[in-house]
């Protein structure tokens, strides 16, 4: 009986720290997921002294602004097209990339949140789990449910600020706005982060806004 009772406490502690370990591993995969998304399709700002159109790491273009034209052959568009309908191509196909990374991050938050939410309901419904981590894990899903509606709620406040579109990345105490813009005004980022600010209680000096052409 000795030795069976040892043997219960050894597989108990041991669930005890897989779910602890497992806790974590769920905020760090979370955390890291995001973080090699957006640095997949978030490039830094190009050289003022660079070629006119630049491509990026997701294949959209950066045009700048003092350029009247571009030459009627741009990435294999036809030769007799006019400079204003080359321009007009590339900023249509520019355009259409934005477009599609907010789609695809919001897709890609949705399913990583899903995966998270569906391994601590695991743990929650275990019968094994101790009630310390069951507790734990209770608290991470009401955070997660407490983020969906705040990113909500600061990126239609931004929309309605008319932007075009916007997506919010929250972790734990700081904020990344990533704005379809050319670019962010200080003025612009002020009123961004105090829409930040008020909505999530998070400090402006903790939001970062960055302008995705």
């Amino acid at each position: 009986m000795y030795f069976k009772s040892i043997v219960i406490k050894k597989r108990t502690l041991g669930l005890a720290a897989l779910v602890v370990v497992g806790l974590g591993l769920i905020g760090l995969g979370w955390l890291n997921g995001q973080s090699k998304f957006l640095s997949r399709h978030v490039s830094a700002p190009a050289d003022n002294n660079s070629s006119s159109l630049q491509v990026n790491n997701t294949g959209g273009f950066k045009t700048n602004s003092n350029d009247v034209g571009v030459a009627g052959n741009v990435n294999g568009s036809k030769p007799q097209q006019s400079n204003n309908e080359a321009v007009k191509d590339v900023l249509t196909d520019k355009n259409k990339k934005t477009s599609e990374f907010f789609v695809e991050y919001r897709l890609q938050r949705e399913k990583m949140r899903g995966q998270r939410v569906e391994l601590l309901r695991e743990i929650i419904n275990n019968q094994a789990t101790s009630a310390d981590s069951r507790q734990k894990a209770q608290d991470q899903l009401l955070v997660i449910s407490s983020n969906i509606n705040k990113e909500t709620e600061v990126e239609n406040l931004i929309r309605a600020k008319g932007f075009k579109d916007c997506v919010v990345f929250l972790q734990n105490q700081s904020v990344t706005v990533i704005v379809q813009s050319e670019e962010i005004t200080s003025e612009d980022a002020a009123r961004i982060s105090d829409i930040v600010s008020r909505s999530t209680g998070i400090s402006a000096q903790n939001v970062v806004t960055i302008p995705k052409p």
